[in-house]
This record gives structure tokens, C-alpha cells and sequence, in this order.
């Protein structure tokens, strides 16, 4: 997986931790590891789709991420922090995302424009995602 150089943003100590710890995502995202991805993921999270639907705990999530890696290679991704603010043990990430899907025999892969915001919290020294919503956006 291939993650594309962000502009560059000055962020704090706590921000840069949560930028790492979103890093991890994308990387297990490109790579269409789900199992990787669900480690990130508080047991009771909420997910919303850019369709709308909304996945409700790992179960709800994994089949949710099976069904958008089904057929895919890997994917490319490229992201600009939009904001992230950090106020003691929570966090909310907001991301400007451009997706390249990759497939067996592909020669130019589509481009998926998204704007995704992470709600995250400490549990036991360790961050993970509360909340994700996806939305479609047009490129930029």
C-alpha cells in the first residue's frame, strides 16, 4: 500500500499521536486487512457509510468492510488533515481523503473523493475509533 505525502500541517504532541494512530488505519485500509482495521475500533462502534447506512459493533463493521474490499486488490490512499482537536481523553480527526481502488488487471484505477470524521477515545492508554463517518464528497 502506497500512502501519498499530505501537506504539511504543524500539529501538537497529543494531534500528531492521533494523526499516527489514524495512519494505522489507512494503512490496514490499503493493504484491505479488516482484521487489522477492527483492532482500531472500540467494540460498540458506530460507523456511518457514505450510502448512509450505519454499522453498529465490530460484527456490523466487519461485514461492512468485506463487503467494500470484495474484488479489490488494494487501494491508494491519499489524506489532508482537515482538523483535529484533542481534549484530554477524546479526540475528533477530520480528513480530506482521495481512494484509488486497485483490482486484478487494472490499468487506471477510479478515484473516490470522501471526507471522513473519526470520534476517538482514550481506553487504557491506547486510542481507538468511536465513531466514523463517510461521506462522499466531489474532488478537489
Amino acid at each position: 500500500m502506497r500512502i501519498s505525502p499530505q501537506r504539511e500541517v504543524t500539529l501538537t504532541r497529543e494531534q500528531k499521536e492521533v494523526d499516527d494512530f489514524l495512519r494505522d488505519y489507512y494503512s490496514a485500509y490499503g493493504n484491505v486487512s479488516v482484521s487489522r482495521l477492527l483492532m482500531l475500533f472500540d467494540d460498540e462502534a458506530i460507523l456511518s457509510a457514505p450510502d448512509g447506512s450505519i454499522y453498529s459493533g465490530t460484527t456490523e463493521i466487519r461485514s461492512y468492510y468485506s463487503r467494500v474490499f470484495m474484488g479489490y486488490e488494494n487501494f491508494t490512499t491519499a489524506r489532508e488533515v482537515v482538523s483535529i482537536v484533542v481534549r484530554g481523553g477524546d479526540a475528533c480527526a477530520t480528513y480530506y481523503v482521495r481512494t484509488r481502488t486497485w483490482y486484478f488487471g487494472a490499468t487506471e484505477a477510479p478515484q473516490i473523493f470522501t471526507k471522513e470524521i473519526f470520534s476517538l477515545r482514550k481506553v487504557e492508554g491506547r486510542w481507538v475509533i468511536n465513531t466514523l463517518l463517510i461521506e462522499r464528497v466531489p474532488a478537489k
